[in-house]
């Protein structure tokens, strides 16, 4: 869902039934959640499938035993790098790349003064 334009999620914004965006767009549309329990929906086949391979995988890298294990650290340990790569360069392909590097490394200083972001900060203290 998020490799197309527009993005999923961003259409119709305000248009959310009460749910915020996310809670929206993962119930109804990734898990197509039925409203009522009695209500059967179809199958997920994209979940089904993710499913069915993971535990494919994890079959397959302990099947042997802890000889099939380092073989397979050999793959699994770059992996994560690799497809943290892959997704650095799809993010510098978006638009409005600029605007979000600007967001993200230029301070807002005047918001230090804000009491309410010392308490968001306070209870992020608190709660992690």
């Amino acid at each position: 869902y998020s490799w197309g334009t527009p993005l999923a999620w961003s259409e119709n914004p305000d248009d959310n039934n009460g749910k915020s965006w996310d809670d929206n767009f993962f119930v109804d549309t990734v898990l197509n959640r039925s409203e009522d329990i009695n209500e059967t929906t179809e199958l997920v086949w994209p979940l089904f499938f993710c499913d069915i391979l993971g535990h494919l995988l994890i079959y397959a890298c302990i099947y042997k035993g802890i000889q099939s294990s380092g073989k397979a650290s050999y793959i699994l340990s770059p992996l994560p790098y690799i497809l943290l790569f892959c997704f650095l360069l799809r993010a510098f392909t978006l638009p409005g790349i600029g605007d979000g590097l600007k967001y993200l490394f230029i301070p807002k200083f005047d918001l230090l003064f804000n009491i309410d972001v010392w308490r968001a900060a306070a209870s992020q203290i608190v709660f992690s």
